[in-house]
């Protein structure tokens, strides 16, 4: 930076003035930009990080089998060719399908290692007639999961809740030892059908001894033989799935539902069988079930009965303590309605009939027979019909306590 100094020079008698310029340098002239403060740093915006796309739920998940053992071979296959049916199968998590047919030898899939997965679906209303149906087996074990409807509706399975033809499923999974509930209990079989067709279920998971636990059943009406034998010999079966359901008068349409299920414990709670009855609607529904030890109070409130609907319902359930209320009146019983209901339940020690004993037709023959444990006077039973008749009937209650079954006022 120039400055200028003026200096006095005197010569003689007079004065000269001279102005010299001075160069001053300042310390900011020195050290030029790092005597400056820094500017504030700019911070980047980020780029957004992307949304992760969600997993999709079992409902929006087609049928899926995964390998829980290396090399396991699935395989979809027509027991004939009157039910050969077009599917599509996907080993990548769903990108690529390839279309198949069952026709026989059908379809099989070699899952070579531990979590491989096959994915089915396809455009079909139902995989069987009255004579054969379409099956898929596991050679090894395999977890199931997945929503079932992927096999009727292959694109928007995912909101199909209606069947529209009779035999849907049926045998569909039969006998099929080695399908298991996945171990990841967020991974399970899905069947959302609320509207149901004849025979739709029946027999679908018959000897699935692997299995452990059932999918849920909301469907609020039953249909002829829907449910008939779905999990009959299923002997790993512990629990039911909630049974509320408006009978519809449907034929057989629980009919040995569970049979011997020898590891079933309980029905679930808030299960109830209601409306009117159709034959045979819940025989054999729990015949054999050796572990069950209790059922919901309320589960059998029908008052009108018809024939054979709860014959042989709890047969040789030697474990069950309490039989549910039993509210249809004498006069509303059927041939063989309770023939045998209770056969066998040695550890029986309360029970509620509000009919009277009679067996012109065979409406309460045998229906306590064999209840040997329970003859002692703790042991508790309700009726609004002739205890004497009971008792003479079954001497082997004949030390029970009787009760009315309707309340005094």
């Amino acid at each position: 930076m120039l400055y200028e100094t003026v200096y006095s020079i005197h010569l003689g008698g007079g004065a000269l003035l001279l102005a010299l310029p001075l160069f001053l340098t300042s310390c900011e002239d020195i050290l030029g930009e790092w005597s400056r403060p820094a500017p504030n740093p700019v911070t980047p915006t980020p780029e957004p990080e992307p949304t992760p796309t969600p997993e999709p739920t079992m409902q929006q998940t087609p049928l899926t089998f995964e390998a829980a053992v290396d090399g396991a071979v699935v395989t979809f296959k027509a027991s004939d060719n009157p039910v050969n049916k077009t599917i599509e199968y996907s080993t990548d998590g769903g990108t690529t399908w390839i279309s198949g047919s069952t026709k026989s030898p059908g379809i099989s899939v070699t899952l070579a290692a531990v979590g491989d997965k096959v994915m089915f679906r396809g455009t079909n209303a139902a995989y069987a007639d009255n004579m054969y149906c379409n099956s898929i087996t596991c050679d090894k074990d395999c977890y199931i999961y997945g929503n079932i409807m992927s096999l009727i509706k292959a694109e928007g399975f995912e909101n199909e809740t209606t069947l529209t033809a009779e035999y849907t499923f049926m045998w569909l999974f039969g006998n099929n030892e080695k399908i298991k509930n996945h171990t990841d209990a967020s991974k399970y079989l899905v069947l959302p059908a609320t509207t149901l067709t004849d025979y739709c279920y029946s027999s679908m998971f018959n000897g699935c001894t692997g299995l452990t636990a059932t999918p849920e059943l909301p469907a609020p009406k039953l249909k002829n033989d829907c449910y008939s034998t779905m999990f009959a010999y299923c002997s790993y079966l512990t629990a039911t799935p909630v049974l509320k359901v408006d009978c519809n008068a449907a034929s057989n349409a629980m009919y040995g539902m569970f049979k011997g299920c020898t590891e079933l414990t309980t029905v679930a709670d808030g299960s109830m069988i209601s409306g009117n009855m159709g034959n045979k609607a819940c025989k054999e529904l729990f015949y054999n079930c050796q572990k069950l030890a209790s059922v919901p109070s309320d589960l059998l409130p029908a008052t009108t009965l018809i024939d054979e609907c709860y014959q042989q319902m709890f047969q040789d359930c030697v474990k069950l303590e309490k039989a549910p209320k039993l509210p249809a009146p004498t006069a509303y019983l059927a041939i063989s309605c309770y023939q045998q209901m209770f056969s066998g339940c040695k550890s029986l020690n309360e029970v509620w009939v509000k009919a009277g004993c009679i067996t012109a037709y065979n409406e309460c023959t045998n229906m306590f027979t064999g209840c040997t444990d329970a003859n002692n006077g703790s042991s508790k039973f309700y009726t609004d019909g002739a205890w004497d008749i009971w008792r003479s009937d079954f001497p082997n209650i004949n030390a029970w306590s009787n009760y009315n079954y309707t309340p005094t006022p």
